[in-house]
């Protein structure tokens, strides 16, 4: 639920002068760890069947991490250099071995996301399109290859392949590594022998605490070594004392059934709102990487063939795009940090719940919603975190 807020022309009002309450207010208990939406609701002990069939696969991720690898690789080198050395003007028009070996790595990334088993977003007719266009896509390039380094209409399908395969695979490498890096943390966990179990009435999550891998979904063992995200969820405060916003703080078109409050935020929230912040912030590394491929591309290309039309021609410019888009995402998410950072030093929140006319002024129950007054996120529903505190900023 979105809500506005203007400055009727007050003095600028320091967190101090506006926190209707002290630190000191009592919360509801401290905070609570939550996976994937579900609260922490017990722990057990590891099994010694499950401690050896973990180690077991994660000696094999070690092992099919470096056998893909090396046969990837391996595979994409000795292709371009052959293609490199056999077809020296078709490998002039896709900008060198370089560019041979980014398109055949890019056909790789798109034959592994539409063959791979169910992926997210993907129905079967739009993963045989994929592999139908990329197969046509080189149908016309071998029976037509001097229109590669001239035509639109077979340079376009291969930008676009190079940009969603090379994608592809550079995020399926980056969760790789993410796995590998988490092995030793897998191992203590393994070594430990405990087992986080996160539930409600309808679902339940079993983790290793440190290394955050999922063992169970709803009692069925996971299909294949993944990783989830825990946060610690400040306790909401559905009784905590109210006061009336500022001065000069007010709601656009009120609607009068509805009353707005405001409270103060608890220590265990603003931690809460820092650690939104951080992750936010840290989200760096997809921009840093897309504008490192852009220019190890284009600089790659002005090498091989050091024409100025290499940094304007449909091949650049769909590597400028991807930097963009990049820069626009992460752009959005330092915004995002921004507003909570207000939010945290402002140190209150907007309550909202109906008016009833029987109540008296000092009756007030549960607000329904709490609304941080900057980012104009809910806060809590009817006493419960919002949603996307569950799940990540």
């Amino acid at each position: 639920m979105a809500h506005t807020y203007a400055d009727r022309s007050e003095p600028a009002m320091t967190p101090a002068a506006i926190d209707p309450a002290s630190d000191a207010d009592e919360a509801c208990g401290g905070p609570r760890r939550w996976a994937e939406g579900l609260p922490l609701s017990s722990r057990r002990a590891l099994r010694a069947t499950e401690r050896a069939a973990w180690g077991r696969r994660c000696s094999r991720l070690v092992v099919s991490t470096v056998a893909a690898t090396l046969g990837a690789g391996g595979g994409v080198a000795l292709g371009a250099a052959w293609l490199h050395d056999a077809a020296p003007g078709l490998s002039h028009a896709f900008g060198g071995g370089v560019g041979v070996g980014l398109s055949l790595l890019g056909g790789l990334g798109v034959i592994g996301l539409c063959v791979r088993r169910r992926p997210e977003g993907a129905s079967a007719w739009t993963r045989v399109g994929g592999l139908l266009a990329l197969a046509l896509t080189i149908v016309a390039t071998a029976l037509a290859p001097t229109e590669l380094a001239s035509s639109l209409w077979l340079r376009t399908p291969w930008v676009a392949i190079v940009l969603l395969g090379t994608g592809t695979l550079a995020l399926a490498a980056w969760q790789r590594i993410t796995l590998l890096a988490r092995l030793p943390r897998i191992l203590g966990d393994l070594r430990r022998g405990e087992v986080d179990v996160y539930a409600n009435a309808s679902a339940r999550l079993e983790v290793l605490p440190c290394s955050t891998l999922v063992l169970t979904r709803n009692g069925a063992p996971a299909r294949r070594i993944e990783l989830t995200r825990t946060a610690e969820i400040a306790a909401p405060q559905p009784h905590a004392y109210r006061t009336d916003l500022p001065r000069g703080i007010v709601r656009a078109s009120v609607d009068s059934a509805m009353r707005l409050q405001r409270r103060s935020l608890t220590a265990d929230e603003r931690a809460e709102l820092g650690a939104h912040i951080q992750r936010l912030r840290r989200a760096a590394w997809p921009t840093v990487a897309s504008l490192a491929a852009v220019a190890l591309v284009l600089g790659l290309r002005m090498l091989d063939d050091p024409d100025w039309h290499n940094l304007v021609d449909v091949v650049a410019f769909g590597w400028y795009a991807l930097g963009v888009v990049a820069c626009v995402g992460y752009a959005r998410r330092h915004a995002a940090a921004r507003k909570l950072e207000i939010d945290r030093d402002l140190r209150w929140v907007v309550t909202v719940d109906d008016v009833d006319a029987q109540a008296g002024p000092l009756d007030v129950g549960i607000a329904r919603l709490e609304v941080l007054p900057v980012s104009h996120l809910a806060w809590t529903e009817d006493a419960a975190p919002a949603p996307w505190r569950l799940h990540g900023a």
